[in-house]
């Protein structure tokens, strides 16, 4: 996703980080990096209905901050790639929220 205007980045982060559901997901998913979960997972590893977590985690393949790997069953992980996603993992370290 090519980011051009302010306007853009602006509604790409509210998009992103919109929810404290979104921010218990993202939170999960920085905190490992390198691991990829199943749907089934995120809803184990966070206090969210399954609903809640496929909505938010659909949003987030959307706009690029979650990456959805071709795998059977299918498996999302951090877009680290992603410059937005990037400073937002050095907010989060900064403020420790990972």
């Amino acid at each position: 996703m090519k980011l051009e205007p302010r306007t853009d980045i602006a509604e790409v982060m509210e998009l992103g980080v919109g929810s404290p559901a979104k921010l218990k997901i993202l939170r999960l998913l920085l905190r490992n990096p390198h691991h990829a979960f199943t749907m089934y997972e995120l809803e184990r590893k966070t206090p969210l209905k399954a609903v809640d977590i496929r909505r938010h985690v659909t949003e987030l393949v959307r706009i690029g901050w979650v990456k959805g790997l071709p795998l059977r069953p299918k498996k999302y992980a951090i877009n680290l790639d992603n410059a937005l996603v990037k400073h937002l993992e050095e907010f989060f370290r900064k403020i420790e929220y990972t």
